[in-house]
């Protein structure tokens, strides 16, 4: 499923979303299953912690998102990018549950038509 280690995400290994991922990975390393950050709390979802959990979540969009066909606003401070393969990155700049902002990373794969789901909540860095 796409370039990148572990199988990686995105649609094809040319689509602009695995370019995309490929491109973050100098300032959000990845493990080695591909998938961003620290294990949550949950199984699907995951933890980058930074200084600035908004301003990590909003450099993370910003590249995420290059060459989609455009971000739509869903709903207030909730945002979606849209790729011709189908494939997508949702960003709320809160979540329900804990009030950290959240990029959700969905792409589709055309050859086997399996779908790829990884959710990164951007939390503070504790101090301690």
């Amino acid at each position: 499923m796409g370039g990148g280690r572990g199988g990686g995400y995105g649609g094809t290994s040319n689509s602009p979303l695995t370019n995309n991922l490929r491109d973050l990975e100098s300032k959000f390393p990845r493990s080695r299953n591909g998938n961003f950050g620290e294990k949550g709390s949950r199984a699907d979802v995951r933890r980058i912690s930074s200084g600035d959990s908004q301003k990590s979540a909003d450099d993370f969009f910003r590249i995420a998102k290059r060459g989609s066909e455009g971000v739509e606003e869903l709903r207030p401070d909730v945002y979606r990018a849209r790729f011709r393969d189908g494939s997508h990155v949702i960003y709320r700049k809160r979540s329900s549950s804990d009030g950290s902002p959240v990029v959700e990373i969905i792409s589709k794969d055309r050859k086997s038509g399996r779908t790829r789901r990884q959710k990164i909540h951007f939390v503070e860095r504790d101090t301690k």
